[in-house]
């Protein structure tokens, strides 16, 4: 489910700079937008880690997550936006990265409740890790070669939407109503 997150985020923030620029950006502007959007991350993980410290449902956060992410990125790039209105892709692709950062906020508090006891919980948050980095590693590459491909950055929505959905399907698979997916402790 990490992983899921990733490949998106790290794909659709790294290329900001880049899209931007095609937009008809300047660079400069591109670049601060680009940063404004990765802390608006930041933002939504302090409000996720809130939200999972007044008992709300991580189970719930995750789909939720999941799902923002999907539909935001489907209006970032399935919308053919006239240079006039790149600020209403600004904000949808801002609401992509603040809701998407419920995700790792949520995984990162399941992992460490779900670790055996005994010193598991740093295997395991070294594992998440990994697959953190897999996602950040084979995220820019996938979207890079669905833009490649499609001649574009329409469809890319595509790969991001593919990877909230298999996040959303494993969160339905894997959690449990026992686990702190479904409770807060």
């Amino acid at each position: 489910m990490f992983g899921c997150y990733t490949v998106q985020w790290m794909a659709v923030v790294g290329f900001l700079p880049t899209i931007y620029e095609e937009f008809g950006l300047d660079p400069v502007a591109g670049g601060l937008a680009s940063a404004v959007i990765g802390g608006l991350n930041a933002v939504g993980a302090i409000i996720c880690g809130g939200l999972l410290q007044r008992g709300v449902n991580g189970r719930t956060l995750l789909f939720t997550g999941f799902a923002l992410m999907s539909l935001t990125s489907i209006l970032t790039f399935a919308v053919d936006y006239p240079p006039g209105l790149l600020l209403i892709q600004m904000l949808c692709v801002g609401l992509f990265s603040l809701a998407g950062a419920t995700i790792p906020t949520t995984m990162t508090r399941v992992v460490v409740d779900l670790a055996p006891p005994g010193g598991s919980a740093p295997a395991s948050m070294g594992l998440t890790q990994q697959i953190f980095n897999i996602g950040n590693f084979t995220g820019p590459m996938l979207l890079a070669a669905t833009a490649t491909l499609t001649g574009g950055w329409n469809a890319t929505w595509w790969l991001t939407t593919f990877f909230a959905l298999l996040g959303a399907s494993l969160t339905l698979v894997l959690s449990r109503r026992n686990s702190p997916f479904a409770e807060a402790h």
